[in-house]
């Protein structure tokens, strides 16, 4: 092959084909994004009161309170109505944050705290079906205004739970010192649905 050959020809059809398919791949990714994506959806935050934990015993009931969720509705605002329920392939847990409901200036009670709790685990439930959604054995005594369980966690019937649009959480906590009064408290949960067309 002589020089002016690939001066002439070949140059010139390999200067104008990298673009071509540079737009080819760029163009395959979004429709394969339009296809299939991660979604965050965020429940409302939900306020509830912690009892008195006079046990240092497992399994202390936390709260046990309802909860309501429109996945289809959460779905489509954040897909600007592109994905509904019916597109959701997979529902997991992405973080499960639980705080004071405190002001961010106010001092926590030394005494009545989530430092209180060494262990917290939280399940959803509606009969027939519960999913532990998050969980936590090494609360740090310093956590005493926001605690984030754990996050990832997959159930199979989390999708289901979820879908059923009203359901309820249960946490329970193990404690490392007895709280002398109520607390406060508020959980703001993240999940990511997986939406496919």
């Amino acid at each position: 092959m002589n020089k002016a050959y690939i001066r002439t020809t070949l140059l010139p059809c390999l200067f104008f084909a990298f673009p071509v398919l540079t737009i080819a791949v760029a163009s395959c990714n979004k429709v394969d994004e339009s296809i299939q994506r991660d979604v965050t959806i965020r429940p409302d935050t939900v306020v509830f009161t912690i009892p008195v934990i006079s046990t240092l015993n497992s399994g202390s009931i936390a709260g046990d309170f309802p909860v309501t969720i429109n996945v289809e509705q959460k779905i489509k605002d954040a897909t600007k109505g592109e994905f509904g329920a019916g597109n959701l392939t997979d529902l997991r847990i992405a973080s499960f944050k639980m705080e004071l409901t405190i002001g961010a200036a106010d001092t926590p009670d030394v005494n009545n705290n989530l430092g209180n709790f060494e262990a917290i685990s939280v399940e959803i439930k509606a009969d027939p079906y519960k999913a532990t959604i998050a969980k936590t054995d090494a609360n740090s005594a310093s956590n005493i205004r926001t605690v984030t369980i754990g996050g990832g966690v997959n159930s199979p019937d989390l999708n289901t739970l979820l879908q059923k649009g009203s359901f309820r959480y249960d946490i329970r906590v193990k404690a490392r010192k007895e709280t002398t009064k109520t607390i406060e408290a508020r959980v703001l949960p993240v999940f990511t649905a997986t939406v496919k067309k």
